[in-house]
């Protein structure tokens, strides 16, 4: 073979090379289109015996509308055909700021059949107005009070409750004094679809009423007492007032809800303390799990729900400590386990803020109070933005959903993404 035809031989060779680097970016590039621009789901792989699928669906488009939606939650009736379904957004600016501006609210009576991209479900969906119960408040000095909910189906009442919290703006910007934080809740009633006007309440300590927040995950009791958790401030001392979290045993008579007791309180000598606590139960077992801003979550116990042991940081099954930064963490309770939902540090996510991304889920040792290494599966990957505020809502027995968005908080003018993760879980 002479030197002419060695060359050719390279120069066809390279021209597959090249042709067929270009075939596989195509096959990523329109691949990744049609998850961000047509719907279409990704399938994460699970390391947990008990998954079925984890899917990743786009909820709403950012390129669909203007300013940035977050997921504001999602009253509904769960059961094997959940029904009833409300979705709420708060929009504020594009930059990724705190400031809630506007409010969107849509209607869904059917739940999706089969494994129909939720998309399609989507185009069902009816734009209704936000419900004049539960719109924000001014005060005579032109301060804007503005309520959050997190919704769960109260079953001894057959009616949905959103606890939530309180927050103050002065025009578009969020107002720094805490004193203003209180408890807020509202009442959807499937009879007569309605929401309830909401109401606040702050939970006494030491003998007076402090500011107190509690839009994390609750546990119901068997005779309808509800117990939520919060997070309250002893002593103003700025934005990063000391907090302490613990929990409330509440009752609800099919309208208002009082405060029947309360726990001890827990805290953590950082700036802020512990903050947004969510709370499950497990084999007659009360769990917590607290964020903070030392590098990692924590996890505490409780024999009743309201008497807290001392909060440890999270930990593998090894004992090592995982290294979380300062974001919310969430439980899913069933009867085959106890699982979280978070964040974590890892070796190739220090592009997005605080860490935030991919979202990951892995089965808890609820005897060690620790995460077993090897379940640890993606829910929502990383796309370069944070997942760190999501919402978890069981609304089948055998389907779980997590509600996130894409906040990007670099104040980049962006779309950013509303995204769901369905985990589908076997059935026997």
């Amino acid at each position: 073979m002479n030197n002419l035809q060695k060359y050719n031989q390279k120069l066809i060779l390279m021209k597959v090379i090249k042709s067929l680097f270009i075939f596989l970016t195509c096959i990523f590039v329109l691949g990744w289109q049609s998850h961000s621009v047509k719907g279409q789901v990704i399938n994460h792989p699970t390391n947990i015996s008990g998954i079925s699928s984890l899917q990743e669906h786009i909820l709403i488009r950012g390129d669909t509308h203007s300013g940035l939606w977050l997921s504001g939650g999602i009253a509904f009736i769960p059961g094997k055909v959940p029904k009833d379904f409300h979705f709420f957004f708060v929009e504020t600016d594009r930059k990724g700021g705190d400031s809630m501006q506007k409010h969107h609210h849509f209607a869904a009576k059917d739940f999706p059949k089969g494994d129909k991209v939720l998309s399609d479900w989507r185009d069902s969906w009816k734009e209704v107005a936000y419900p004049d119960a539960l719109q924000e408040r001014k005060d005579k000095e032109g301060y804007r009070f503005v309520p959050s909910f997190n919704w769960k189906y109260h079953k001894q009442s057959g009616k949905v409750i959103g606890f939530g919290h309180l927050l103050r703006h002065k025009g578009q910007a969020l107002s720094n004094h805490l004193e203003h934080l209180a408890i807020t809740y509202s009442v959807y009633d499937p009879n007569t679809q309605a929401f309830s006007q909401w109401n606040s309440f702050n939970i006494e300590i030491d003998g007076k009423e402090v500011p107190c927040v509690a839009y994390g995950q609750r546990v119901d009791l068997p005779n309808g007492d509800i117990l939520i958790p919060f997070s309250t401030i002893k002593k103003l001392e700025g934005w990063n007032s000391i907090r302490w979290c613990g929990s409330a045993r509440c009752r609800f008579d099919g309208e208002k809800i009082t405060v029947v007791e309360t726990g001890n309180l827990v805290t953590h000598p950082v700036p802020r303390g512990f903050v947004e606590p969510s709370m499950a139960e497990y084999n007659g077992t009360f769990y917590m799990t607290l964020r903070a801003q030392d590098g990692h979550s924590h996890v505490t116990t409780s024999r009743d729900g309201l008497t807290w042991e001392k909060p440890v940081p999270w930990k593998w099954d090894n004992g090592e400590a995982i290294a979380m930064e300062q974001t919310m963490t969430k439980f899913i309770s069933r009867d085959d386990g106890l699982y979280l939902v978070y964040t974590r540090i890892t070796t190739n996510n220090n592009n997005v803020f605080r860490n935030r991304a991919p979202l990951f889920v892995a089965r808890i040792d609820s005897e060690n109070r620790c995460l077993v290494r090897k379940t640890e599966s993606v829910v929502l990957g990383n796309n370069g933005f944070p997942l760190g505020n999501f919402w978890v809502y069981p609304v089948k027995p055998n389907e779980t959903w997590i509600i996130s968005q894409e906040w990007d908080r670099n104040g980049r003018d962006i779309d950013c993404n509303n995204l769901l993760g369905r985990i589908i879980w076997k059935t026997n």
